[in-house]
């Protein structure tokens, strides 16, 4: 029998409580057989009824001797997942963290630079990262982050929240576009000249603001009283900032270093990061 299965009635009286998904089986004694009988597929009787009821079995064992029948809670189906993306943190690294943190498995693919240009033509837009659930396909990094974050219940407790965290997020992407021409210079004077304009004129300024509004909501978090794709992804950028572009910066914030450490102290994030394949960007 399947574990959990109950049984609840004969071909000649009984209940079945019809108060979950299910799933009802046949057992025949002489064979012992379990089979199932799903519940949809009988969905025109009234379950809570036992006249109902009644007629519904005796109809279906009609001719049929040591018949029982039993049934089982319906188990949930586990999605299956593989997120595809450079072998680096980047884009990715929100999503990785989400999975991280909500301790569902996924497959982690990572591609090499060289290999991108022969498979580039394969991904939908012809970009990094991809979702897969499924064999259904998800492109786009935050499309990505939203999905799984209401699928993890980490999206917020209500469309308030779920908004205050988008604004976070794009504020988020906001800065890293303001980077993308430092990243991208190859004169080391320029770079350095470019970099320190970059802190002075939107790295501080942006700090400022979301240590502000971290010490406004007052619980650790920034949305909330627990932790949100917000901070997943605030805590990504800074955790990058503290650990290869401004070590030591944090020092002028105490609010956002104190969150930096307490996000990286979860033990569930801290096995990835401890574990993930060291990267420079």
């Amino acid at each position: 029998m399947r574990s959990g299965a109950q049984p609840v009635t004969d071909c000649r009286s009984g209940r079945v409580p019809p108060t979950q998904p299910a799933e009802i089986f046949l057992f025949c004694a002489c064979s012992s057989r379990l089979d199932p009988l799903p519940w949809r597929l009988h969905s025109s009787y009234n379950f809570g009824d036992p006249s109902s009821e009644r007629k519904y079995f005796r109809r279906l064992a009609h001719g049929l001797r040591g018949v029982r029948f039993f049934f089982a809670p319906k188990m949930p189906i586990i999605p299956q997942y593989k997120l595809t993306y450079f072998n680096a943190m980047g884009r990715a690294e929100p999503t990785r963290m989400l999975f991280a943190y909500s301790g569902v498995d996924y497959k982690d693919e990572r591609i090499e630079k060289e290999q991108w240009p022969a498979m580039k033509s394969k991904f939908p837009f012809g970009q990094l990262p991809v979702l897969e659930v499924d064999g259904k396909t998800l492109a786009q990094s935050h499309a990505i982050e939203k999905f799984l974050a209401r699928t993890f219940g980490m999206a917020g407790g209500d469309d308030w929240e779920a908004a205050k965290i988008d604004e976070l997020v794009f504020g988020v992407e906001d800065l890293v576009q303001k980077t993308t021409a430092w990243f991208k210079e190859e004169d080391e004077k320029k770079k350095i000249e470019i970099f320190r304009t970059l802190v002075e004129t939107e790295i501080d300024p942006f700090l400022g603001r979301y240590q502000n509004i971290l010490k406004e909501n007052g619980t650790g978090f920034f949305i909330g009283d627990k932790m949100t794709l917000a901070d997943i992804s605030v805590f990504c950028l800074l955790h990058y900032f503290s650990c290869k572009l401004l070590p030591g910066h944090l020092e002028k914030y105490p609010e956002l270093k104190a969150f930096v450490a307490s996000v990286a102290s979860n033990p569930k994030i801290k096995e990835w990061i401890d574990k993930r394949p060291k990267t420079d960007v």
